[in-house]
C-alpha cells in the first residue's frame, strides 16, 4: 500500500467559477423534507385584500321580495356553507393565471412606485384575458363550480319553459280570435258553403276551448308550476292571458325542440329566404309531433259533437273533428314557428353585427400596425 503524503490531504485551490445552482437553489433545497413532494408546485395565494367570503356575501339581497331573489340567496348560502373550498381553489387558479399574464407582459404594478403602462401592453393583456376566458381550460374550471349548484341551471331551464308556455298561450289565443271572427261572419248566412264554414268554425272553437284552462285550476293541478311564472308576470289586471293545459304544454315543448333543430345556420345557407316554408313543411309532416297534439285533445267527449241520430250525420261530424284537428295542428305549429323564426332572425342579425364590429376593429388594428412599421422604416407616406 502506497502511503499518501500529508501535504496532499490538505491541498486546496481557488476557482473563479461560481456555482449558480448553489447560489440560486440553496434555499429551495433546504426546504425539501423526506415527506415533501418535489414535483408539486405551490399555488398562488389569494391577495389579502380579496376576501372571497365577503365578495360572495355581498351578492345576497337584503329583503328578498321575489322568488328569484330567494333562490339567489339560497345559492349564496349553499356556496358559503358547503362549497367555499372549491370557490377558493377556483379563485386561486384564476389569480395565478392573471399573475402569469402580467409577468409575461412585464406589468408588475408597484404601489410604492407606480409607472405608466404602454397601450400595447394593455391591449395584449386584454387579448390574453379574453383568450383565457374563452379557453377550454377555463370553461372546465367554471363548469366544476357550476355543477356544485343545480339551482341556477334549473332556474334558467324553468324560465325558458315558461317562455314556451307563454308563447303557446299566445298562439291559442290568436287561433281562437281568428275562428271566432270566422263564426261571426258566416253563422247567419244561408248558403251551403257559408254554413260549412260556420260549422267548421264551431268545431275549431270547441277543440280550442279544450286546450285552455282556467288559471286558478291550473295553479292547483299542474305538474309544472315553474312554467306559470312568465304568464303570471305578463298578466294585467284583467288576467286575460290564455293558460294552457299540461298536455298542450308538452306539445309546444316538442314543437320548440323541432324548431331548434331546423333553425340552424346550415339550413339558412341552403334555403335562404325560403327557410320558413321549408321548416313549416317539415313540421306539418311530422307524425310524431301530430300524435303528441292528438293526445292533448283526447279530453273531448263525444256528446259535445255527436248530437245527430243519423249515421250520415255521425260520420260527417267524425270527419269534421278529424279534419279540424289536423288543420288546427298545422295552424298552431305555423304560428309557433313564426315566433321562433323572428327570434332566430333577431339573434342572427345581432351576432352578425358583432362579427362585423370585430372584423372592423381588427382591420383598423392591422392598418395602424402597418403604418407604424412603415414609419419605423423611415418611409414617407403621401396621401
Amino acid at each position: 500500500m502506497v502511503p499518501i503524503p500529508v501535504p496532499c490531504t490538505s491541498l486546496s485551490y481557488e476557482s473563479h467559477i461560481q456555482d449558480e445552482f448553489e447560489e440560486e437553489e440553496e434555499e429551495e433545497i433546504n426546504l425539501v423534507t423526506p415527506d415533501s413532494d418535489v414535483s408539486s408546485v405551490d399555488a398562488l395565494s389569494i391577495p389579502e385584500g380579496f376576501d372571497v367570503v365577503n365578495v360572495i356575501r355581498d351578492l345576497k339581497v337584503g329583503n328578498a321580495m321575489t322568488k328569484l331573489q330567494e333562490e339567489s340567496n339560497n345559492a349564496v348560502e349553499e356556496l358559503l356553507t358547503n362549497h367555499i373550498d372549491a370557490v377558493n381553489s377556483f379563485c386561486s387558479e384564476e389569480f395565478e393565471c392573471l399573475q402569469g399574464m402580467m409577468e409575461e407582459q412585464s406589468l408588475n404594478i408597484d404601489d410604492a412606485d407606480p409607472q405608466p403602462v404602454h397601450a400595447d401592453k394593455i391591449s395584449r393583456f386584454y387579448k390574453l384575458c379574453h383568450q383565457h376566458q374563452t379557453s377550454s381550460e377555463f370553461k372546465a374550471r367554471k363548469q366544476i363550480c357550476t355543477e356544485l349548484l343545480a339551482a341556477p341551471r334549473d332556474r334558467d331551464k324553468q324560465q325558458k319553459q315558461a317562455m314556451v308556455k307563454s308563447v303557446g298561450g299566445y298562439c291559442i289565443a290568436k287561433a281562437r280570435l281568428k275562428h271566432r271572427k270566422r263564426l261571426t261572419n258566416y253563422c247567419f248566412k244561408l248558403g251551403d258553403s257559408e254554413q260549412q264554414q260556420s260549422n267548421e268554425a264551431k268545431c275549431m272553437l270547441k277543440i280550442i276551448d279544450t286546450l285552455a284552462v282556467n288559471e286558478s285550476i291550473l295553479q292547483t293541478s299542474t305538474q309544472y308550476p315553474e312554467s306559470l311564472i312568465e304568464t303570471a308576470f305578463r298578466q294585467y289586471q284583467t288576467r286575460g292571458l290564455t293558460n294552457i293545459t299540461d298536455k298542450v304544454f308538452q306539445f309546444f315543448i316538442s314543437t320548440c325542440d323541432k324548431c331548434l333543430h331546423l333553425l340552424v345556420d346550415e339550413n339558412l345557407n341552403i334555403h335562404g329566404q325560403n327557410l320558413f316554408e321549408k321548416c313549416n313543411a317539415s313540421i306539418s309532416k311530422d307524425m310524431d309531433l301530430f300524435n303528441v297534439f292528438l293526445t292533448s285533445i283526447q279530453t273531448i267527449t263525444q256528446d259535445d259533437f255527436m248530437k245527430d241520430d243519423s249515421v250520415v250525420g255521425l260520420l260527417g261530424e267524425m270527419v269534421m273533428i278529424s279534419s279540424c284537428s289536423e288543420l288546427l295542428f298545422q295552424e298552431l305549429s305555423e304560428k309557433f314557428l313564426l315566433v321562433m323564426v323572428n327570434q332566430y332572425r333577431k339573434d342572427f342579425l345581432m351576432n352578425l353585427s358583432v362579427q362585423k364590429k370585430m372584423a372592423h376593429r381588427k382591420q383598423i388594428q392591422v392598418g395602424s400596425q402597418s403604418k407604424g412599421n412603415v414609419k419605423k422604416a423611415g418611409l414617407k407616406i403621401e396621401f
